[in-house]
């Protein structure tokens, strides 16, 4: 597990905002509105708009001064919804803040603070904010297009080329339905009509229209039916599956196209970051001094992990 600043930080709001109902209904990353609170009735702050002064005081606490500008880099950390207004954004910052110090003075005048358990989880804290710290200097930096073109060139050829098929259908509920169907097809009914009034498919309204599709996305019975077919011709028997019985009809064959760099950029920068950071992670253990005393310990450490961890974290 891999705790942060601002995981911490954002687990007491939601702790404030309304507890485990918050915590269950939160998006991650974005921290819900104080319990009570209507985001759509709050008021404009003139004095927390765009146009405030960075080095302008917006509040004195336990007698000391804090300006916009360090308002605005704990409101970096805490990461409030992106959608509200700015004085909004600041004002839910602000009295996180406000009421987070009030907490911590109040666990300090019972000497919280000084508990070994409270020192553990700073120890802790401190370990991953580390952690944290130097996958963002180390891995998490921008990856050039370049370098992701060119690893979408070798994935895009990895892609083996398959045929995909364009098809129809018509589903019945009996196979005499379906025999009728393909007869009144013998005798030069269209498809697409016969599928409107007969299949009980959600896609009748389309004329039974599935789109495009490639071996193995369709049911078993299904899919050898109709990969079965050449182009403009239909099943003479009814295909059972068990949603019913099917007439099937192709209305196209090509071979599938890889996806676009667009569409598999997002994916190519994951896996490009997953890569960083496994080479990091091999890296800084192969210079960690650790040993096991224990030999089945020993044993077990030597194993590769279930799952990394400590994953990449784009916040």
């Amino acid at each position: 597990m891999k705790l942060s600043c601002k995981s911490l930080i954002l687990a007491s709001m939601l702790v404030l905002a309304g507890g485990a109902a918050a915590i269950a209904q939160a998006p991650a990353g974005q921290i819900p509105a104080a319990a009570g609170q209507n985001a759509a009735a709050a008021p404009t702050v003139a004095a927390l708009s765009q146009s405030a002064r960075p080095d302008s005081i917006v509040a004195v606490l336990d007698g000391k001064n804090m300006t916009l500008a360090q308002l605005d880099n704990w409101a970096k950390l805490i990461n409030p919804s992106p959608d509200m207004p700015i004085d909004q954004r600041r004002l839910q910052v602000l009295r996180l803040l406000v009421t987070m110090q009030a907490f911590s003075d109040a666990a300090k005048a019972q000497k919280l603070d000084a508990s070994p358990e409270f020192q553990q989880k700073m120890d802790l804290m401190k370990e991953s904010v580390l952690q944290q710290a130097y996958i963002d200097k180390t891995i998490m930096t921008a990856i050039p297009d370049s370098e992701l073109k060119a690893r979408y060139n070798k994935e895009a050829a990895a892609i083996p080329p398959e045929p995909e098929i364009h098809a129809e259908h018509i589903l019945v509920k009996t196979r005499g339905e379906a025999e009728d169907i393909i007869r009144q097809l013998g005798k030069g009914a269209d498809f697409e009509k016969l599928a409107k009034e007969k299949s009980i498919d959600g896609t009748a309204s389309l004329g039974g229209d599935l789109g495009y599709f490639t071996q193995g996305q369709m049911v078993d019975a299904f899919d050898k039916a109709a990969f079965a077919l050449k182009k403009g011709e239909y099943t003479k028997k009814p295909v059972q599956t068990q949603f019913g019985w099917h007439v099937i009809k192709v209305l196209d064959i090509r071979k599938k196209q890889p996806p676009t760099f667009d569409e598999m950029k997002l994916y190519l920068q994951n896996v490009i970051m997953r890569e960083r950071y496994q080479q990091e992670q091999r890296k800084v253990l192969g210079q960690f001094k650790a040993s096991y005393p224990n030999a089945g310990i020993a044993k077990a450490m030597a194993l590769p992990a279930l799952q990394d961890d400590g994953a990449v974290d784009d916040d």
